[in-house]
Formats: C-alpha cells, sequence, structure tokens
C-alpha cells in the first residue's frame, strides 16, 4: 500500500462485519476472548432480538464485539487522550491498526463453524484542514468523478457506490460506498466568560467508508476464499483513503 495520502488521514472508529445465512449461537464475551485473549470489561445482552455486545479493551483502543442473529460486528474506537491535538479522538496510523487487527478476525473467522456469506468493512476518516476551503481543496483530490469548486462549494455532501468486480472469486460484487463532506469543529477554554479565550476551529474533509461484498448472494464463501476476500476488501477501504475514488 502507498503511503502517499493515507497516511495522513485519521480515523474515528473502524469495523469489521460478517454475516450469514445461520444463526451464531457463541456469545459476544466468548468471541471477545478468542480474538483477543481477554475478557471484556463489559457485557450486555437483549435476549428479545437475539443480540450480544461485549466491550474491552484492545492496543490501547477500544473494541465492541457484537453478535446479532446472523451477523456479527468488529468495531474499533479510540480512546479519548487528553495529550493528543485533536477535538475528536481519532485511531493514528489506520493501515498499522487494520493490518494488525485483520489477522485476529480472520483467523477467528476460518476456525468457526457458522459459514459466512458476506463481508464488509467500514471506517469513518478525518483528514485535517486550515480552514473551509481548504477542506473542499483536499476533497477535489481524491473525489474525481466530480467537478469541486473549494472558491464555492458549502455544506457539501456527497455519496456515491462504485461497485468493482471482485479479484477474490467471480462473479462476485463488491460495493464501495463512500460519503465525503467538510466539517469543523470549535473549542474554547471553559470559565469565566470575561477569562474565555477566543474559541478555536479545526477542520477537516471527512470520509466515511462502506466496501462489502454483494449483499445478494446466499451461498456461502468457501474458505479457501474467505481469507484473501477479507483482505482485498481491506485493501479497497486502505486504498480509497490513499488514491480518492474515479
Amino acid at each position: 500500500m502507498s503511503k502517499g495520502m493515507l497516511s495522513f488521514w485519521s480515523a474515528d472508529h473502524f469495523r469489521i462485519s460478517l454475516f450469514s445465512n445461520e444463526s451464531w449461537s457463541i456469545n459476544s464475551d466468548r468471541i471477545f476472548f478468542e480474538i483477543t485473549s481477554s475478557e471484556p470489561n463489559s457485557i450486555s445482552e437483549r435476549k428479545s432480538v437475539g443480540e450480544s455486545i461485549s466491550t474491552g479493551a484492545w492496543d490501547s483502543l477500544t473494541l465492541e464485539v457484537k453478535r446479532s442473529l446472523n451477523r456479527v460486528d468488529f468495531l474499533i474506537r479510540p480512546v479519548p487522550d487528553p495529550q493528543q491535538d485533536s477535538p475528536v479522538a481519532v485511531i493514528l496510523d489506520i493501515e498499522a491498526r487494520f493490518n494488525k487487527f485483520l489477522p485476529l478476525v480472520k483467523r477467528w473467522m476460518l476456525n468457526q463453524s457458522v459459514a459466512v456469506n458476506r463481508i464488509a468493512i467500514g471506517c469513518g476518516a478525518l483528514l485535517p484542514a486550515t480552514d473551509v476551503e481548504d477542506s473542499y481543496k483536499k476533497l477535489k483530490q481524491f473525489i474525481k468523478v466530480i467537478d469541486i469548486d473549494a472558491s464555492r462549494f458549502r455544506e457539501m455532501q456527497f455519496q456515491v457506490n462504485l461497485p468493482i468486480p471482485s479479484k477474490s472469486e467471480s462473479p462476485m460484487v463488491l460495493n464501495r460506498i463512500t460519503s465525503w463532506a467538510s466539517i469543523g469543529f470549535q473549542s474554547g477554554t471553559i470559565g469565566n466568560i470575561v477569562d474565555q479565550g477566543p474559541a478555536i476551529a479545526s477542520h477537516f474533509a471527512v470520509c466515511n467508508i462502506d466496501v462489502s461484498s454483494d449483499a445478494a448472494r446466499k451461498i456461502p464463501i468457501s474458505t479457501s476464499v474467505l481469507e484473501s476476500l477479507l483482505s482485498e476488501v481491506s485493501s479497497e477501504v486502505l486504498g480509497i483513503l490513499d488514491q480518492g475514488i474515479s
């Protein structure tokens, strides 16, 4: 993977989801332990809808494992750090985190008994900008399917699905949904209004990504394909942050 633009992005979350036509009977806390070799900090269940959620620490981040009847989600979020120079908690070095967590999911996925028929990976990414216009100039570098006028555009929200054939298995299709926007935060000192310093504005170009195998597929994906497919979907997510869409 290129270390071009990818290294400048951070993330407020990333997610790996597995889908099946069968129901998972294993509880989320067991999945959490099998993934991390540690117990979760909290467990909650909604038995009426067959949902189990376990949350705990992984690699200085927060991991949430959510198991519903025919779906398992692995959601990674940052732990707020007062030393981090950002108005929102973010995951730095997205590629390294992906590459560290992906093998854990692969190992679990290949060793469990429920057949998987769909895979999805999502990510919420932020790219720092100096101001609103700069955020649109950055978006223009990545969105190559429309013409963005950085001097005029405001409050733009653009979403598109650009499907491609899967390299792992034919005729499987990968859906590549991306949503792009410009956002800003304002922060100031809390205290006596007389002593309060000026608000500090932070601007970002934002990209929310969801890359998934074909939702219409009902037959299980063979074990021999699953590992390469998960790597392929992950590469597509990282590639969008590195090269954009065209």
